[in-house]
């Protein structure tokens, strides 16, 4: 179920020099680590949650317009990815999630947007959940990964023989904040019709943009960060 890349990532091999280090306490006794980029002054910070290929690092390319815009950013990096400890597993992956948004609280304050990617989308639908976040994006989400895996494996009992099951589809009404569905319309991995019944659930505030000819991981060249910054501009 997942594809981690295990190696610790080298910020200047990214371009990345101006990012800081963070590394949190999980709540099970991990520390993890991530980067973190300040914001301007009047500015919130958007917490990443990466989908499930690669590690934090490989999306530092995909949120560098958000840190010119002067949004701070947080690339949450998660146990067993990017050389953390672990093994990632879906409340695993809760816990890394709570420990860097506490640690975001504690030094920085409460003006955070949550955003989720792919399998990420569930990590952040169940922070939106637990926390007072500005807005949550969600990028290619699923309804479930129970579902996917459904879709894909429909002569197996999957819902008996799955741990991690990610239901964003049970938690969504249950989220006020101003939420952002991105979905491009030809995602063979999760298809939009995940991310259309997401938004068809949710509580207003909501938007869904369905990005035609993009598919899963080719939404950044359509292009994905002036949409969210479209979107950003509308909470200030």
């Amino acid at each position: 179920m997942y594809f981690p890349a295990e190696d610790k990532p080298d910020p200047a091999y990214y371009q990345a020099t101006d990012v800081q280090l963070v590394k949190v306490r999980t709540s099970d006794g991990l520390d993890v680590s991530g980067w973190y980029w300040p914001s301007q002054e009047g500015f919130p910070t958007i917490i990443y949650f990466h989908g499930n290929a690669g590690h934090h690092a490989t999306r530092n390319i995909w949120v560098d317009r958000y840190i010119a815009a002067g949004y701070g950013v947080v690339l949450a990096g998660y146990r067993g990815y990017g050389g953390n400890p672990g093994n990632p597993s879906e409340q695993g992956f809760y816990n890394d999630a709570r420990a860097y948004i506490d640690w975001f609280q504690s030094h920085h304050g409460d003006r955070f947007i949550l955003f989720g990617e792919s399998i990420g989308s569930g990590v952040a639908t169940q922070m939106a959940t637990e926390y007072r976040e500005q807005a949550l994006i969600l990028q290619a989400p699923f309804q479930s990964a129970m579902a996917i895996a459904q879709e894909q494996y429909s002569f197996l009992p999957v819902s008996l023989l799955m741990k991690d099951k990610f239901m964003n589809s049970e938690k969504i009404a249950y989220i006020g904040s101003d939420l952002l569905i991105i979905h491009g319309d030809q995602d063979m991995i999760i298809p939009y019709e995940h991310g259309k019944t997401l938004y068809e659930l949710a509580l207003e505030p909501k938007q869904l943009i369905k990005i035609d000819g993009a598919g899963h991981n080719n939404l950044h060249n359509f292009p994905l960060q002036q949409r969210v910054l479209h979107f950003l501009d509308t909470l200030q």
